[in-house]
């Protein structure tokens, strides 16, 4: 409140202006905020510290503001003239003889608990005591205790997870009031810091680097314990890509009826399993969260998990194969007839389920010069890219070579393919294409197979008959080309594709079976 008598011509004006001087040193003008009055209107009226003279007589202007302390009143007459700064509360204002300096902690955090102290003077003048957000503010407080000097009182609160994220008023006062004529101070709300997620592998907590080996299962998951109030709303795994490693899968299935890549699992889970195909080191998996609560969201740290993958590398499958085919007799067998047979063998007898071959086609021998293979195994498996018969016959492939594996799956191995010549043929031309690929699987469980390499071979040949060709000896077998096409290439990410058979980073792929 403050009180200025003065004396006002009849028609005339004059501005009256009130300041405030905070603890800080912050001046400020409250003159339109303030409530205005005329101790006689009939003399003079007042608004916004405007006053009007109405006739002659004495007339006392008086203005208020419950936020406002008023310790010491002081007038001033005009804006553009020098005269004292009244003296309020500190903060945002305090009310009756005290003040307010300070109040910690600022922020505070949603969900948090604890004890705020506010600093400032004469708290002991305060009879009921009351610091409070207000009921619907989501923070609640207990009964301040004031300390003997009267210049600190603490007070016990509570964010609750309702609370709304932002600035609080804090009421400061007589109970009896609800702090109304005290004073306010704000409090800022904010979101607690996400922590920093953990990363598993297999369940277990891991640090620094570890070591894996190529198709081991990668299966991590993440564990944090999240402030109260908080929930994860999203999450976000990334696995790394590198031109030695390549782009992780999510799996490798093959069977006599198809063979194909698991794509990569949904990357927004607690978890995530992927597998590495190729030897490289220094390949990471990231995870990170986004916490939310509040209506508002923060990100968490990103966690990283470091691998280095090893594998068998620098081997070779060696082969041998056969530079021209021949005509063999072999008796029946199952669907398969007796009679003559084009073979790419160099000679053979018994029939198409046990053969008794002279000198195999093309012979697979075992991988040799191989490091970091122990601990696993090896196996093979055959596709044929293509078959063309110009004269009689089915034409077959692309697509599966029998059976997976191939043969009984182990190495050495060989193949002799062999076509019946009909006695209604006179010229069979026969134009073949595969690829043998060489595959290792680790012994540490829940792993899958990762290509090492692949030799494609292949041949084309010709078997002709004049007459009786129902004996082998009528048929005659040219040869045009037979054997290795090209030499062993070792299995990378980058490939797409083998002749007419399609690769899933290196891996074999089909969905058919040729014979």
């Amino acid at each position: 409140m403050v009180a200025s008598p003065f004396a006002l011509a009849v028609g005339g004006q004059r501005q009256q202006t009130f300041y405030a001087q905070w603890s800080s040193g912050g001046q400020y003008d409250y003159t339109s905020q303030m409530t205005w009055s005329s101790s006689n209107s009939s003399v003079a009226t007042v608004q916004a510290g405007l006053g009007h003279g109405v006739s002659a007589g004495s007339v006392t202007f008086s203005a208020s503001d419950h936020y406002i302390a008023d310790y010491t009143p002081y007038q001033c007459y005009s804006a553009n003239m020098s005269c004292p700064i009244a003296q309020g509360g500190g903060g945002t204002g305090g009310g009756g003889t005290f003040q307010v300096n300070n109040v910690t902690p600022n922020p505070l955090v949603l969900g948090a608990s604890g004890t705020l102290t506010i600093s400032g003077s004469n708290f002991l003048s305060i009879t009921s005591p009351i610091a409070t957000f207000g009921t619907n503010s989501g923070i609640t407080t207990g009964t301040p205790n004031i300390t003997p000097d009267g210049a600190t009182m603490t007070v016990s609160y509570q964010v609750t997870c309702g609370a709304l994220l932002g600035n609080q008023t804090l009421k400061i006062g007589e109970s009896s009031d609800g702090g109304v004529s005290g004073a306010t101070w704000i409090e800022n709300v904010n979101l607690p810091s996400a922590p920093a997620p953990t990363i598993k592998l297999g369940g277990n907590g891991i640090s620094g680097t570890q070591s894996v080996v190529v198709g081991q299962q990668i299966a991590l998951s993440s564990s944090v314990s999240l402030p109260a109030c908080m929930s994860i709303s999203s999450q976000q795994w990334t696995p790394s890509q590198s031109a030695t490693a390549g782009t992780p899968v999510g799996g490798y299935t093959a069977s006599s009826s198809s063979g194909s890549v698991t794509p990569l699992p949904p990357n927004t889970s607690s978890t995530y399993t992927f597998y590495w195909v190729y030897p490289t080191n220094g390949v990471t998996a990231t995870y990170r969260y986004t916490m939310s609560g509040g209506g508002g969201s923060v990100s968490s740290p990103v966690s990283t998990a470091t691998f280095n993958i090893t594998g068998p590398t620098g081997g070779n499958m060696s082969s041998i194969a056969q530079s021209r085919l021949s005509i063999a007799t072999l008796s029946g067998c199952g669907s398969f007839p007796a009679g003559p047979y084009l073979m790419y063998a160099a000679g053979a007898t018994g029939s198409h389920c046990s053969l008794v071959v002279t000198a195999v086609g093309i012979n697979f021998n075992s991988p040799t010069g191989y490091s970091n293979s122990s601990g696993g195994s090896f196996l093979v498996g055959q596709l044929v890219s293509h078959e063309t018969l110009t004269g009689g016959g089915t034409t077959y492939g692309p697509g599966l070579d029998s059976s997976w594996p191939y043969g009984p799956g182990t190495l050495p191995t060989n193949d002799n393919p062999h076509i019946y010549l009909a006695s209604t043929y006179r010229t069979l031309t026969r134009d073949f294409q595969a690829t043998m690929f060489l595959m290792w699987k680790s012994s540490t469980s829940n792993s899958i197979l990762v290509p090492l390499g692949y030799q494609t071979w292949g041949f084309s040949a010709t078997a002709s008959c004049t007459t009786s060709c129902g004996s082998a000896s009528n048929w005659t077998a040219t040869t045009q080309s037979a054997g290795l096409v090209g030499g062993f290439t070792v299995s990378s990410a980058s490939q797409s594709s083998v002749g007419q058979n399609t690769l899933q980073y290196g891996y074999p792929t089909w969905t058919s079976v040729s014979y």
